[in-house]
């Protein structure tokens, strides 16, 4: 049995001692108080240093990438060589105010096409260690081809001042699902004169009247509303029924319908599928037509879900997904372990300091910054990290600087 270490929940507990936080000690192990990564055994570990990856810019138009590869042959090796520097590449387009789309389907094409856009490749060292090639090599990538050709192909684009929402909306009336797009155009009135952009393009495959996350077809909605040029996606359900206990019932000399309406919705962002919030709302109204009482109670639920929407999608999408935060750091050979570690550090700046992942794509993440910190300072706390070691590659703009990760 290979012997068991556990060098990052040291490392960790560590990092966690130093920011002044509580560690737990067991007679033969540390437990930070973040969740624990699974166990590592040394051959994990030198794994992991093989996965590592160093970026480095040499010009404007040109970027050098450290690795390791592994293949059955030689060929095969420096193929994943080239898939692996390109993927690396690629996100560091995620600092220049534009982001990726269709990521799946980009991280696909790359390494399709990862020779087209290879300038040469420096073996550093050929070795042969369980069955398999090993290459320790430095491969350059050209950097602005590679962009020029991903903006030609639709993968990068600038977030919209004011973004673009689809709605999928199961609804129910009296506990039977309707077809109808009764609450779907509801909250479509009520956002738009919340000052937020609707899609009114058709909808299908997802059809518009389910809620794509309780069907499970949550996928599938991405991708059509990406091939839409949606930004924001809506999706949720309206149950709508009469008040128990005060079905239609007369009133002085006229009979009234009383009915109630409960809206749920989750938001998401559509190029990173991150789930933003979710908000729910309830409506009730009385009317002599039924079907006014049914469209009164949808439309007093509705209102509080554009409302809240508009106040909780704004200051984010400004700050984070727009470029508006004090800074942003271009993370290199990131993993999401690594961007929590160096999140949680930067954070401990205090100074009403709020980070916010911006984007991820492969070994590439921004962080955006919110904070009454100075550059002055975040570029201390940046070199004083204890772990992972981070090293300022160079500082793109005032508020914009690439820092490689080393685990």
């Amino acid at each position: 049995m290979p012997r068991i270490i556990r060098l990052r929940e040291i490392l960790l507990a560590g990092l966690l001692l130093f920011q002044g936080l509580t560690v737990t000690v067991a007679a033969d192990q540390i437990i930070p108080i973040l969740p624990r990564a699974a166990e590592k055994t040394v051959d994990d570990f030198a794994e992991r240093r093989a996965e590592e990856i160093a970026v480095n810019p040499l010009t404007d138009e040109l970027v050098s990438v450290r690795l390791t590869a592994r293949g059955e042959n030689r060929e095969e090796a420096l193929q994943r060589a080239r898939e692996r520097a390109v993927l690396a590449a690629a996100g560091r387009v995620l600092i220049d105010g534009r982001l990726t789309r269709a990521d799946a389907l980009l991280e696909r094409y790359l390494r399709n096409y990862a020779a087209n856009f290879i300038n040469g490749i420096e073996v550093l060292s050929d070795t042969f260690t369980g069955g398999q090639v090993v290459l320790d090599c430095r491969v350059f990538v050209s950097s602005a081809s590679l962009t020029t050709d991903l903006a030609e192909k639709r993968f990068l684009f600038t977030p919209a001042f004011k973004p673009m929402f689809n709605i999928y909306m199961e609804e129910e009336l009296s506990g039977q699902r309707i077809d109808q797009e009764i609450a779907r155009e509801i909250l479509q009135a009520k956002l738009a004169q919340n000052d937020i952009k609707n899609y009114y393009g058709v909808v299908d495959n997802p059809k518009p009247t389910v809620d794509v996350k309780a069907d499970n077809i949550l996928e599938a909605a991405f991708v059509a509303s990406e091939r839409r040029n949606v930004e924001v996606m809506i999706t949720g359900s309206t149950r709508t029924r009469e008040v128990e206990g005060m079905e239609s019932r007369r009133v002085y000399f006229d009979t009234f319908f009383f009915y109630e309406s409960e809206m749920n919705v989750t938001v998401y962002r559509v190029d990173n599928k991150e789930e933003l919030f979710s908000l729910t709302a309830k409506g009730a109204a009385a009317a002599r037509d039924r079907a006014d009482a049914i469209r009164m109670a949808i439309e007093r639920a509705a209102e509080v879900i554009a409302r809240q929407t508009n106040e909780m999608y704004r200051d984010q999408w400004r700050n984070v997904v727009r470029g508006g935060s004090n800074f942003e750091i271009l993370l290199t050979g990131a993993d999401e372990e690594l961007i929590n570690v160096v999140k949680l550090h930067l954070d401990r700046m205090g100074q009403n300091t709020q980070i916010f992942l911006k984007k991820k794509f492969d070994r590439s993440a921004v962080l955006s910054i919110v904070t009454d910190a100075s550059r002055a300072e975040l570029l201390e706390a940046i070199r004083t990290c204890p772990y992972p070691s981070l090293s300022v590659v160079r500082e793109v703009s005032p508020r914009s600087i690439e820092v490689r990760i080393s685990g």
